[in-house]
């Protein structure tokens, strides 16, 4: 097992020194740690222990969301358990991530005025295949459909 106790305030004890471990930031912008568990190195992040200690998990979702977003506020009332979808769309709602496949760009049709949430969901809505009406959007092939990359 490990030796280490994570406190509400986010500090990590080493239970036999009694030593705090020290926390730094992530290439990914969490803090993280190195502990060892069973004679081994392990890398941990401070937002994941203190959920898997402090806060509910019933449906058994995998990933921990910031609420507001600033993934070192770690406080237990800013933390969430989620589904990776959840996640996901929470970090586009709040800014943090920017679409960068344009497969995830809505797509509006400009004739019925209706949003597609993406080009996979537009074209098949009019049955066509994904990657062809991807071109036409892209404009590498003369675009056939109603559609348009929505801003």
């Amino acid at each position: 097992g490990t030796n280490y106790e994570i406190h509400k305030d986010g500090s990590l004890i080493n239970i036999k020194t009694g030593r705090k471990k020290k926390w730094s930031i992530s290439n990914k912008g969490y803090l993280r740690s190195s502990i060892w568990v069973n004679g081994k190195m392990k890398n941990v992040s401070q937002h994941r222990l203190l959920a898997e200690a402090f806060i509910q998990n019933e449906c058994n979702k995998p990933q921990v969301n910031h609420k507001n977003g600033i993934k070192t506020d770690n406080r237990i009332e800013n933390l969430e358990w989620a589904t990776a979808s959840e996640n996901t769309s929470h970090s586009f709602r709040n800014g943090l991530q920017k679409p960068t496949k344009p497969h995830m760009k809505k797509v509006v049709d400009m004739v019925t005025g209706d949003i597609y949430e993406s080009v996979s969901e537009s074209a098949r809505a009019i049955g066509m295949n994904i990657s062809y009406v991807a071109k036409m959007l892209k404009g590498d092939v003369p675009n056939k459909t109603n559609f348009k990359y929505h801003d």
